[in-house]
Formats: structure tokens, sequence, C-alpha cells
């Protein structure tokens, strides 16, 4: 009871706690008629199993770990995922390249009444001290050197490359799962994969696209994530407006000739990339820093 108690208290978004048996979506809640998972020849055997490196499944499992040693019980946690760990760990936000927190859509009222992150759990804190966040931006290569120390730190067992295979069941309880060719058996599941492949493959009932926001054929758009570096805000502010005005110039041949190759030589295209460049009033619509460490 304490287990599964521990283990709801730790799930953060993006994360499914699948426990050792399920019944319904979104919450994947256990029931309580649970078979007796089988002796797995060759299994691997665990505690609890986390299934993906996002950043709530790294955290879940060093919490997990570290709650387990605090009550004295066996604590022998798996983070696995399908991707490879030596491109860094913490999945789209450090991997990805992503490396930022979508904090400067807070309200200024309500920024200068809680601060920056308002009074978040412990947890979520030291998630914020190990990415060295600012206000809203992390590095990826120490958050990643971070995470990977405290997961060692921790005792935690990292598998990576290893591509989901196949999940074993008995009745509706989850025993274990095959990834990379190696099963894995655990008495805990938890789900930190970006789109709940886990969940999925053992038959939890699952919302499609957007669904949760009313939008079942929508999904999140996906772009490029371009590394600069030696580059302060202040610069990369100036090299903006400098390329803004020469696309705005017309006897500028060389920007021209960019503006025609980036629109495909189509003159509406070309006109509307020149229209988003500017505002309402036709001045350069220039970078806007919403923080001391974005813009």
């Amino acid at each position: 009871v304490v287990m599964k108690k521990l283990l709801l208290l730790l799930l953060m978004s993006s994360t499914v706690w699948l426990g050792n048996s399920w019944k319904t979506a979104a919450q994947a809640n256990t029931s309580d008629e649970t078979t007796t998972c089988p002796q797995m020849s060759g299994a691997l055997p665990y505690d609890v199993i986390v299934f993906g490196d996002e950043v709530p499944g790294v955290m879940t499992a060093l919490k997990v770990s570290r709650e387990l040693q605090s009550h004295r019980h066996s604590n022998r946690v798996a983070l696995i995922t399908e991707s490879n760990t030596d491109n860094g760990i913490g999945g789209h936000l450090v991997r990805g390249g992503l490396a930022y927190l979508d904090r400067n859509q807070v309200p200024a009222d309500l920024q200068s009444r809680y601060g920056t992150f308002g009074t978040p759990n412990h947890l979520y804190q030291e998630f914020l001290s190990l990415g060295w966040v600012n206000t809203i931006a992390l590095d990826a290569v120490i958050t990643t050197n971070n995470f990977s120390t405290q997961l060692s730190r921790t005792g935690v067992t990292v598998i990576d490359n290893a591509e989901l295979m196949e999940v074993h069941s008995a009745g509706n309880t989850l025993c274990a799962l095959t990834a990379g060719g190696q099963t894995y058996s655990a008495e805990q599941f938890i789900d930190a994969s970006q789109s709940g492949e886990l969940a999925a493959a053992s038959g939890v009932e699952m919302m499609q696209g957007l669904e949760a926001l009313g939008f079942p054929d929508s999904s999140l758009s996906m772009g490029l994530v371009l590394d600069v570096h030696g580059l302060s805000i202040e610069r990369f502010k100036a090299i903006d407006a400098e390329l803004i005005s020469r696309i705005l110039n017309p006897a500028d041949a060389q920007a021209q000739y960019w503006l025609s190759v980036a629109s495909g030589g189509n003159e509406a295209q070309q006109a509307e990339m020149v229209r988003t460049l500017t505002d309402y009033n036709g001045q350069p619509r220039l970078l806007h820093q919403a923080t001391v460490d974005s813009a």
C-alpha cells in the first residue's frame, strides 16, 4: 500500500503510472483483483521500472529510488529508454534541444506577486537546480551531465537503446516488458515516454492527439532547433535587426536574392514573408526579450 501511494504522489506531467495492473484510460487505475505474475526465465528483476527518459521520468526515478531507500525497502529501480543517452538524457527538453521552460507566458502581475517560479515542490526545484535554470532557459549539456550523475549516485540503472518489443501480462496485471532483446520484470511500472508507448502496448485506453483539449485529430507541431554558440542575446538581436533591415531594402540585391530563394520565387509568398517581418506600422518586427536568458 505504501508503495502504491508513493508512486501516485510522484506523478508529474507526461508520466502514466501503470502500477502492476490497469483498467481504464488516463489514470491507469489499478484493480483490486490482480493476477500473480508467473516466473519468467531470463528476465532481469526490478522493483520499479520507469519507461522513457523525459524529464518527469528522470525526476520520478530519482524520487522513487530515494523514497524506497529511506523506507529501507529494496530499491532496484531502472530507467529504460529507446533513445541513445550518449546524445543526452532528458528527452525532448534536453536531447531534443528545446532547453526552454515556457514560463515567459506567465502574466507580469502574477510574476510580481509570486516570483518567476512561485513555490514549486521540492522535486521541481531540484530539476531547476540540476539544469542551472536562471529564468526559463537551461543548458542541455549541463543538465544531461547532472541528470546522469544523480541517477548514478541514487543507484538507478539506466538502460538505453532499448526499443520496446513486447509486454508480458497475466490477466490485467503487467508483469514484464521486452526491450532491446532483453526482458525486464518489475512490481511497478511508470510510463514517462513522450507518446505513452508502454501504456499503449499494455492495452491502456488512451486519448488521441489533443483530445483532452477537444482536438482529437491534432498534435503538437514540430520544428527545427538550432544551436548557436558564442553570441550574447544583445549581439543576436543586433544581427537580427541588421538582416531584417537588409531584407526590407529593395536596393540590397544580395538580400533580395535570399528572399527570392526562401520564397521559391513565388512573389505572393515573398510578399507574405516580408509582411511577417514588419509590424502594423511597417516597422521591423525585432526580437522581444521577455527574460534575461531568452529572446
